[in-house]
């Protein structure tokens, strides 16, 4: 039997609540984490390139082909690749089905 493993010295977190998965996506837009391959945002935004940062209201991570509807604000924010978004939205996920609020123990106001 033949175990193997991969040594990754990058960094690891454990994301399996919507709490941490948050706070580590946020981590990373206010730069407070750095990431492999990412850029330090300035503005506190992590978005894919050529996405409209206009409506976008820090802390946000917006992934590719993400469609923002006209005169929509998105404040904290993480919006999957793929996702549409209608309308103003805020501490949630948005994922191309769904929209999920953050939890209130993420100190959302």
């Amino acid at each position: 039997e033949v175990i193997a493993g991969v040594v990754d010295e990058g960094p690891w977190f454990d994301l399996g609540t919507l709490e941490r998965y948050a706070a580590v996506n946020f981590a990373l837009a206010s730069g407070a984490l750095s990431w492999p391959g990412v850029v330090a945002p300035s503005d506190g935004i992590v978005a894919a390139p050529g996405a409209d940062r206009s409506r976008l209201v820090a802390p946000c991570v917006v992934g590719a082909a993400v469609l923002i509807a006209p005169a929509v604000t998105v404040r904290r924010v993480i919006a999957w690749d793929g996702a549409v978004i209608s309308q103003s939205v805020r501490d949630a996920v948005v994922t191309r089905r769904s929209v999920v609020p953050l939890p209130d123990a993420l100190g959302t106001s």
